[in-house]
């Protein structure tokens, strides 16, 4: 006769495990609370071993393989009204050869700091316009990341010479203009918003020289 009480202390119910695959492993109290499924269950199962907490508020499933990227996953789920921008921008695209050691986020100019145990965050406030220019969203597992365009972060970035060395938007700019997809008008209307045409347009200028 099966022990139902062990069962259930060693196995995860169907319902909580599909939400699980679902989203490839990673899951937010905003997601159960969306559903049917009993609120208390994260904590509980994370006490059992079954789940691990990442952060507050977000849940991964122990042994599950996830994504390259869940790291940016996870800090969409705490702060959604964020953008991924800057370094881990120009990482998520391959503009060359940058790792951060944060999450260079977005936020909006009067936005309140946002709190997060983990990981660390390079926090960027941005005026309206240059905040709501050039996001786009990509799906990352089982959820969306939102993210400026490859144009965007490379106007960002020379925009923030003072806070981002000038080599890392070098290698950036000639690693996207080697690009069978570049687009040199995007590239300039964002620089323009970001108060940096003339000098994206010397530097492309040289790069393609």
């Amino acid at each position: 006769m099966v022990n139902y009480r062990h069962f259930m202390n060693t196995v995860l119910p169907q319902a909580l495990s599909s939400l699980f695959a679902q989203h490839h492993g990673l899951v937010s109290t905003k997601m159960i609370q969306g559903t049917d499924l009993p609120a208390h269950w994260l904590s509980y199962y994370t006490k059992l071993g079954l789940l691990e907490r990442t952060q507050y508020g977000v849940y991964r499933l122990v042994g599950s393989a996830g994504t390259d990227q869940d790291h940016l996953l996870e800090v969409m789920l705490r702060i959604p009204k964020a953008v991924i921008c800057c370094l881990s921008a120009l990482a998520f695209y391959q503009l060359g050869t940058v790792v951060p050691s944060e999450i260079h986020l977005a936020i909006a100019n009067k936005a309140r700091r946002p709190k997060l145990e983990y990981p660390p965050l390079a926090l960027y406030y941005f005026s309206p316009q240059q905040f709501e220019y050039g996001i786009q969203t990509y799906a990352v597992g089982g959820g969306q990341i939102r993210i400026y365009s490859k144009e965007k972060t490379l106007a960002d970035v020379l925009h923030l010479s003072h806070r981002i060395e000038r080599s890392i938007f070098l290698e950036a700019l000639k690693s996207y203009l080697n690009h069978s997809d570049r687009d040199l008008k995007k590239l300039f209307a964002a620089a323009k918003v970001c108060l940096v045409e003339q000098k994206m347009r010397s530097y492309t200028e040289t790069v393609l020289a």
